[in-house]
């Protein structure tokens, strides 16, 4: 009993540790200036304009990690469940799982099957009520992260990576005259254009110091949200349900 739910700690951390190790890969990743300022001429007025291009995608190697991350959060509630079974009944069913549905009604669908036989009624009711782990329940994060863990099995997720902001991009017009763009921020969906407003001909000198950030991708369910702050509030809602899992299923024994 003092080891109750311990396995799904330990998945838990595992993902932490995959987070951590995704923002050191990303970082290693950005310092390699993978963007180029590209200059176009505004039709109406010849001046410069300045426009940021992507060079290369997001490395495979960081939609992995995103992967094992959700994964190990996805089987931590798994574990749980299973630890509830194995103190309830004595026994353990390989395919026991933390009950996950679009809707209430299929929530409720699922845990008035076999679940009943493996949890007190307190737990399930705790989930059905407390948790709400279906969309747009108070659960939404944990099916968004069941959604993740599904596209992971059959495809690396998708990410689309952008510039927030560069900084000190040094450039030279026609006429000779040297200017600085100290800082030029970006609020996404705005379009990552610059102009060098009485600059005509303008050649980019240093392209700069950018930071980049990076979001899940379109026809992920979470998508347009970061992704390093969203897999860090994931790992913290998965801790907490387990937790509050935990209490109620103390005070049954």
């Amino acid at each position: 009993m003092n080891n109750l739910f311990h396995g799904s700690r330990l998945k838990v951390e595992r993902a932490n540790h995959h987070i951590n190790d995704l923002s050191l890969q990303w970082r290693k990743f950005a310092k390699t200036g993978p963007y180029s300022v590209l200059v176009e001429d505004d039709p109406k007025t010849g001046d410069s304009v300045l426009k940021i291009s992507m060079d290369q995608p997001a490395p495979e190697q960081i939609l992995l990690i995103v992967g094992d991350a959700l994964h190990n959060l996805r089987s931590a509630l798994d574990f749980a469940m299973s630890d509830i079974e194995f103190v309830a009944t004595g026994a353990r069913d390989p395919y026991t799982s933390f009950p996950i549905r679009d809707t209430r009604d299929q929530l409720m669908a699922a845990v008035g099957g076999g679940l009943k036989k493996k949890a007190p009624e307190a737990v399930i009711h705790h989930i059905v009520n407390s948790v709400q782990p279906y969309e747009g329940g108070n659960g939404h994060p944990i099916w968004s992260l069941h959604a993740l863990d599904i596209e992971d099995k059959h495809r690396l997720l998708i990410a689309k990576k952008d510039v927030t902001h560069v900084k000190t991009i040094h450039c030279k017009d026609g006429g000779g005259q040297y200017f600085t763009v100290s800082e030029w921020a970006f609020i996404p969906p705005a379009t990552s254009t610059y102009i060098c407003t009485g600059h005509q001909k303008v050649q980019v000198a240093d392209k700069g110091k950018a930071s980049f950030g990076i979001v899940f991708g379109n026809g992920m369910p979470l998508y347009g949200q970061a992704i390093f702050p969203t897999l860090r509030k994931l790992s913290h809602f998965v801790s907490g349900t387990i937790n509050g899992i935990e209490k109620v299923f103390r005070a049954t024994l």
